[in-house]
């Protein structure tokens, strides 16, 4: 049962308090307000969350007041059911005038106020208090957290440029391409928006109730419910609300751990490798990180696992029996999974790498993620293509990058009888010059080892046909031959060399015309 209003041991320590939590709220939505809005928006946020704060003032002064029991029987409803009008329509005046975070909290205030009229009305006086009172104390939890998030959010914009350019000023060999190659001054920043502020706010829910119930003197009573085990199978599982919490609150934790294992992992590799390379741009494919994130991923989350399983108080015999269970009924049927699974562990630990350029059932592309099912290709069109791993053991898929990264182009010419071959062959050469730059990565795009080969290919009906060699990188395989074709074309025009192409002598013969 709720206590009644009476039951406060001391009338000037419980008046204080509770000014003091009221002051607490209207300083965390004010503080809130004024970090994210400008201007004229300030004052539309209040006047949005004035109804709230009135209706909070007024609980709190009826609370001090030790109004009877009896009296606010027939006072809250009608209060109740006037602030949920008024609720209502400063949400429709202010529906475009404010973020959309804020009209959330307005229309949950308003949802809360609904609800706690109905109560009321019921005649379930102190209930709807209680339900009233937790939610003024989530509000201004999560406005707390809002405003230190949003404080947190400036200090890091106006510092994060100055601890980027002096970690580069360390560190210029680094390629800095995204925010997680800065991960070893941003993780803290990364800690607070992946774990503490979703920790915080879930963390806010128990706080909430537990300010709530202290207002009624049942602190006792939710300590004791929270811990309560509403699911309790001896031997299997021990579920309360307060280990719901402590799971739910882990798991941001270890997803943030996750993330800055792989981040870190990847980092200092890279870092490693651009070092020892002597300054060379680094190429994505150069280390196999697929394998090792993923290793990183399965033992952190095998940890969280242990741990939720002692915390829920889960027996590994239940796990047996559950994965035995299982393993009877779906073993057949997931074959296939299985057969994906194992052939995408094959596939990270060496064979593929993500930035691999690859060539699958007439399909190439570059490999932009593998998991443990399919690997996910991008096409040279620029479509995104997803093979099962099984499929590409079965059909023998070609890594057009894991030997040396270049790739075999011929171009066919073909020229007039009677010119010479070894003036075309100088031609084509030196017209191609201008082709043999470096890439990006520091590389050149056509192999110098190989070089450009012009040969010899055979006598055509109409041409002497030539074959131009070379190897190019697999990038630029495309685009290569296309500009080595065109300056092909145009050097053979401007020195003169006939490129042939098929004619036929058409011969008319007139027959006599009979005669008449």
């Amino acid at each position: 049962m709720i206590a009644g209003w009476t039951s406060s041991q001391n009338f000037f320590s419980m008046a204080s308090k509770l000014l003091v939590e009221f002051a607490w709220m209207l300083a965390a939505i004010l503080v809130s307000l004024v970090i994210r809005l400008e201007g004229d928006a300030v004052k539309k946020g209040i006047w949005l969350y004035f109804p709230i704060l009135l209706l909070c003032f007024i609980i709190i002064s009826l609370r001090i007041a030790f109004i009877p029991n009896s009296l606010l029987n027939i006072v809250f409803p009608p209060l109740l059911l006037l602030f949920t009008v008024f609720q209502g329509l400063t949400l429709k005046r202010y529906r475009k005038s404010v973020p959309n975070s804020d009209m959330v909290f307005g229309w949950v205030s308003l949802a809360i106020m609904v609800i706690t009229t109905v109560i009321a009305i019921l005649g379930y006086v102190l209930l709807g208090v209680e339900v009233l009172i937790w939610w003024i104390f989530e509000l201004t939890l999560l406005q707390t957290v809002n405003a230190v998030y949003d404080l947190i959010e400036i200090y890091y914009k106006g510092h994060i440029r100055n601890m980027k350019l002096r970690y580069k000023e360390l560190h210029p060999e680094f390629p800095y391409r995204n925010e997680d190659d800065f991960v070893a001054v941003t993780w803290p920043y990364s800690l607070v928006k992946k774990a503490l502020a979703p920790i915080a706010i879930i963390l806010s829910l128990p706080l909430s109730l537990y300010l709530a119930s202290s207002v009624f003197d049942l602190n006792g009573i939710f300590s004791e419910y929270a811990a309560y085990p509403f699911v309790n199978v001896e031997g299997y599982i021990h579920l309360s609300f307060s280990k719901i919490v402590l799971v739910v609150s882990l798991y941001f934790l270890f997803a943030f751990l996750v993330y800055l294992g792989k981040t870190l992992y990847r980092h200092y590799k890279i870092r490693s490798i651009v070092k020892n390379s002597g300054g060379k741009a680094f190429q994505e494919n150069q280390v196999n990180f697929t394998l090792a994130e993923n290793i990183i991923a399965i033992s952190l989350w095998a940890l969280y696992l242990i741990m939720l399983f002692t915390i829920l108080k889960i027996p590994t015999a239940a796990v047996k029996v559950i994965g035995a269970g299982l393993a009877t009924g779906l073993g057949f049927a997931m074959k296939d999974i299985l057969n994906n699974f194992f052939y995408g562990v094959q596939l990270m630990s060496g064979r593929l790498r993500v930035g691999d350029y690859i060539e699958c059932d007439g399909v190439r592309g570059r490999v932009d993620s593998i998991n443990y099912q399919t690997t996910q290709i991008v096409s040279a069109d620029g479509a995104v293509m997803a093979f099962p791993n099984s499929t590409l053991f079965a059909k023998n898929f070609k890594n057009l990058t894991k030997n040396h990264s270049y790739e075999m182009l011929a171009i066919e010419v073909g020229v007039k009888y009677g010119c010479d071959v070894e003036q075309v062959r100088s031609i084509i050469v030196e017209a191609l010059k201008p082709l043999q730059v470096r890439d990006k990565y520091g590389r050149e795009v056509v192999d110098p080892k190989f070089g450009i080969q012009v040969r010899f290919m055979g006598f055509g009906d109409n041409s002497v046909n030539l074959s131009v060699y070379q190897f190019t990188t697999v990038e630029e395989h495309y685009t290569y031959a296309a500009k080595a074709k065109e300056l092909i074309y145009n050097a053979l025009n401007e020195n003169g060399i006939e490129i042939p192409f098929p004619q036929r002598d058409l011969y008319i013969k007139t027959l006599p015309e009979k005669p008449r």
